[in-house]
């Protein structure tokens, strides 16, 4: 419990910086992508694909089965759909602008530019563009999930899966994943791992759970709730709370990220100064 800790604190910032990682290391996982696959099926109406480890790949843990491995991301997908019907919504509105497309590889998923840290899943959008098959029309939206996410409990993965597709899918859907900067980009997507876990009933006060919600209101989300209680200072009551309101949140997000490019009023002289980066 203590490694899931561990890595549930750093898995939101290590996701989007591996997205946007070196071009050699992205160029490895095409090339890896290229081989063929060792499962495949349609569940949902989105793609599930399991990829065979690396011929030279060795590993410490046992791992799971393609066949298997695919179950237990159809079973968290299930719950998205059953319980989390806000996010469900997002990932159908993905597969009508194109390809909705979930991996389970068994290899390391790290970026040789950053420290050695361990991820479970990233948002991948070109991963299969220059390997498994030509680009299609419309866009692809690629989770990419190693051996150790498909062990987690299916709540937990489902949250993950939830991080990275409807977050940063929808980010990706948006045009936003190239002009946004990271940490605003990681907070939205947070705030629908948190509605994650609020609809699928995760214990709130767990280790891990406790560390990502540190993580995202005092590093992700930290201008957001600047700005929040600059500009609208009666509506941070949505986050003292043991569940936040994360629709309204998700509101208020998108006029932040509005004033990023527009010209708002100034603030009182006693209101506190709002960072910018």
């Amino acid at each position: 419990m203590r490694r899931l800790a561990v890595i549930r604190f750093f898995l939101g910032f290590l996701s989007l910086s591996l997205l946007l990682a070196s071009a050699p290391y992205l160029a490895d996982l095409e090339a890896d992508a290229a081989q063929p696959t060792a499962g495949a099926r349609a569940h949902k109406g989105i793609r599930l694909l399991a990829l065979p480890p690396l011929s030279e790949a060795r590993f410490d843990v046992s791992i799971v089965p393609p066949r298997q491995g695919l179950d237990r991301i159809a079973d968290a997908l299930d719950l998205i759909y059953r319980h989390s019907p806000v996010n469900a919504r997002v990932i159908e509105a993905l597969k009508t602008r194109g390809s909705v497309i979930l991996i389970y590889f068994p290899n390391d998923l790290r970026s040789r530019a950053r420290f050695n840290h361990e991820t479970i899943a990233l948002f991948l959008p070109d991963f299969l563009r220059k390997g498994l098959r030509k680009a299609g029309d419309g866009k692809e939206f690629v989770v990419v999930i190693n051996h150790f996410g498909v062990k987690w409990p299916a709540t937990e993965l489902a949250a993950i899966i939830v991080h990275e597709l409807v977050g940063h899918g929808g980010q990706h859907l948006r045009g936003e994943t190239e002009a946004a900067r990271v940490l605003d980009l990681e907070c939205e997507a947070s705030l629908h791992e948190e509605l994650a876990y609020q609809d699928l009933g995760v214990e709130k006060k767990s280790r891990s759970v406790v560390l990502f919600r540190r993580q995202m209101e005092n590093r992700y989300c930290r201008d957001f709730r600047d700005f929040m209680r600059l500009y609208m200072p009666k509506r941070m009551a949505l986050w003292d709370r043991l569940n936040p309101d994360v629709p309204a949140l998700l509101e208020h997000f998108a006029q932040y990220r509005r004033s990023q490019t527009a010209e708002l009023p100034a603030p009182s002289p006693a209101a506190p100064t709002f960072r910018s980066r």
